[in-house]
């Protein structure tokens, strides 16, 4: 009988969880996302990944930036080629499946993810030009 109450006593206690302490409020400010207008000029499959596409994107600066995007199940090559998008231009290198990207094609899905289509920059942007939402003009995090 005593292994019982013990074993009783694990349970109960195991159902006696202090909750956690409620989170502090996220406050977000997405003028810290530095988003940039970009042309692409050069688009290919990735050698290696069934998902990806590698960019070059002209987005103001010397050289056209390199970009990995998982777009393959929703494009073609040839509709990125020349097109206008968003890219979020303060993000850190990354290697994804070895091809070194450097930012993201803002895009936005279907609650399914059963269609994505991209962000278009304001018509009248220049290549390069920061995009900004009304209310948040603060500086973006480099």
């Amino acid at each position: 009988a005593v292994p019982e109450k013990k074993a009783q006593k694990a349970k109960k206690k195991k159902k006696k969880k202090k909750t956690p302490p409620p989170a502090d409020e996220v406050v977000l400010d997405i003028s810290k996302l530095d988003i940039r207008v970009g042309q692409i000029v050069e688009a290919w499959e990735h050698e290696e990944a069934d998902k990806l596409f590698c960019e070059k994107i002209d987005v103001g600066e010397d050289e056209p930036r390199q970009i990995a995007s998982g777009l393959r199940a929703y494009y073609k090559v040839d509709d990125l080629v020349g097109r206008r998008v968003c890219v979020l231009a303060n993000l850190k290198k990354r290697k994804l499946v070895g091809f070194p990207s450097h930012g993201m094609v803002l895009c936005a899905s279907t609650e399914d993810g059963s269609s994505v289509v991209f962000v278009d920059p304001p018509a009248d942007a220049a290549i390069g030009e920061r995009v900004m939402c009304d209310g948040y003009d603060g500086e973006p995090v480099s």
